[in-house]
């Protein structure tokens, strides 16, 4: 004799069709969630450090490589960059540009200075920035 063979009911799910469910209806919330919280959080306008990593002496040009970090939340994009020596004197001044600074993120740039300039005596600072 044989056993009767049990046919599934359509109309109900099984236990791992309600699991899965359950576990994607809570991922789903948790990241509607998580959207809504980030979109009404504050967000800071760019703000820069600059420090000078290296320099490097090539034939009659001092080559600096500057980095430049943007401590806020907000991208800037076209950044201006002036490298000085700390005397001041505009003649061995040079300048770059990033293209593109997101927010909390480091970017470098080198600077190509006609005048040979003692490491510590040089000056980077941001002298402005497009907003995107």
């Amino acid at each position: 004799m044989m056993a009767p063979n049990k046919k599934r009911d359509a109309s109900k799910p099984d236990m791992l069709e309600l699991i899965v469910t359950w576990i994607s209806g809570a991922l789903f919330l948790a990241l509607v969630g998580f959207l809504l919280w980030d979109a009404f959080q504050p967000s800071n306008p760019p703000s820069f450090e600059t420090s000078i990593e290296t320099q490097e002496q090539r034939g009659s040009h001092a080559y600096v490589t500057v980095a430049v970090r943007n401590v806020g939340d907000e991208a800037a994009r076209s950044v201006e960059v002036r490298v000085t020596p700390v005397s001041g004197d505009p003649a061995a001044e040079a300048h770059f540009t990033l293209d593109w600074l997101p927010g909390r993120s480091t970017r470098r740039g080198v600077a190509v200075l006609s005048q040979p300039v003692d490491r510590g005596r040089l000056r980077a600072e941001v002298v402005g920035y497009a907003k995107p």
